[in-house]
């Protein structure tokens, strides 16, 4: 059985390389400025998060479900979704 490290209350920085962290729990985290290069966040759930400023480049979002989510300034190829939204409701009339 893998080892179970728990960290509370406290503030560290970590440097985390060729690592399994499967199946871990973050929850009231702070990870601003953070950098995660060849990460899979596979079949992962991300709630009440906040993703303010973050940039996501060559990543694979397929199959992925946003619902529930404020996405005002939120930008793809550079078009902003609500324009896209709007677009495809305007549309589908």
């Amino acid at each position: 059985m893998p080892a179970k490290l728990e960290i509370h209350g406290t503030r560290h920085t970590l440097d985390v390389t060729d690592a399994d962290l499967s199946g871990s729990q973050f929850s009231s985290v702070k990870l601003t400025s953070c950098r995660f290069a060849n990460v899979n966040l596979s079949d992962s759930t991300i709630d009440n998060a906040r993703l303010t400023g973050c940039r996501f480049d060559n990543v694979d979002l397929s199959d992925v479900v946003i619902t529930n989510c404020a996405l005002a300034g939120m930008m793809i190829e550079g078009i902003a979704v609500t324009d896209l939204l709007a677009a495809y409701r305007q549309q589908k009339g």
